[in-house]
């Protein structure tokens, strides 16, 4: 596998690593020969024009055509057609050293359908390493600042709102991915990439949550769980994230350290947490019916 992996090892990061681990869609009947075609030249330059593509057309700094000549609010609008077969083809011929230039021959060898090689660039594009050792090394402060019992808990979690804000709204991967979510209905390989994307970012952070909360000496409500939260809480980012892409005038950023996710994280985490040596059982919804009950009456004494 090195031996593999090392023919690509001057293109940069992420390209020279081990895609075998990450791409589900090649192909390829046999496992040695699944590998070896994830880990060659022309696969990681297609990959490489699809990202390309992907940053032109969603952004950040997306380059934007208009129908009309002049008309600069005639902007031109394509959902995924921008990914098309030729529209990859066309901008691999343009690829730079020291990746390939390759074909639709190229293309159509590697992946059975146009569908296929998508959802294997969304993989791809999700993936963990594509953040690069700043995203690592960002993700193990937050951990560390949300277990850390001599750092405030509050302004733990609102820090790492507005980090991960940041990420999504500047991440081109994840304008691709509102996009595939949106135009997936019908198309069960792209839908069981983005579950597959899903479930592998969501578990990441079940494992942070549950370390972080209890080392913080937290435990889930009643019939709560850190899977459930992590859901939520990820649930929670995605919306946020849509709206401050979609709304010039969004609410989301209160100021620079505090944001609607970080506010409803702390509202979410206070109906979902209780501490270790608290013996309320109830669970949230049981606490809120609670509260729609009338007061009982007071009697008088005689």
């Amino acid at each position: 596998m090195n031996d593999i992996v090392n023919e690509k090892a001057d293109l940069p990061a992420p390209y020279d690593r081990d895609l075998s681990k990450v791409l589900r869609n090649l192909n390829r009947s046999t496992p040695s020969g699944f590998r070896r075609t994830a880990n060659d030249r022309f696969t990681a330059s297609l990959l490489r024009a699809g990202m390309t593509l992907i940053r032109n057309e969603l952004g950040p700094g997306a380059i934007r055509r208009s129908v009309v000549p002049g008309d600069d609010n005639s902007v031109e609008r394509r959902a995924l057609e921008f990914l098309s077969q030729r529209a990859v083809v066309t901008q691999v011929t343009r690829n730079e050293p020291p990746f390939n230039r390759g074909t639709m021959g190229a293309l159509r060898e590697r992946w059975a359908s146009h569908s296929h090689y998508v959802a294997d660039l969304l993989r791809f594009g999700l993936w963990v390493e594509q953040y690069g050792t700043d995203y690592t090394r960002m993700r193990a402060e937050r951990e560390k600042q949300l277990m850390d019992r001599g750092h405030d808990f509050v302004e733990a979690i609102h820090l790492a709102a507005v980090r991960e804000l940041d990420l999504l709204v500047n991440l081109p991967i994840f304008r691709l991915h509102l996009l595939a979510v949106a135009t997936a209905e019908g198309d069960k390989v792209i839908r069981e990439a983005i579950g597959q994307n899903y479930r592998s970012v969501v578990g990441e952070w079940e494992s942070t949550y549950e370390r972080a909360f209890t080392a913080r000496g937290f435990r889930p409500r009643r019939p709560d769980s850190f899977a459930k939260l992590a859901q939520m809480l990820a649930a929670m980012a995605e919306g946020m994230a849509m709206r401050e892409l979609g709304d010039a005038s969004s609410p989301v950023r209160i100021d620079d350290t505090r944001t609607l996710l970080g506010e409803g994280a702390v509202w979410l985490l206070l109906g979902c947490l209780q501490r270790e040596d608290d013996d309320d059982r109830s669970s949230p919804g049981e606490r809120l019916r609670a509260m729609t009950e009338p007061p009982v009456a007071q009697v008088d004494g005689p």
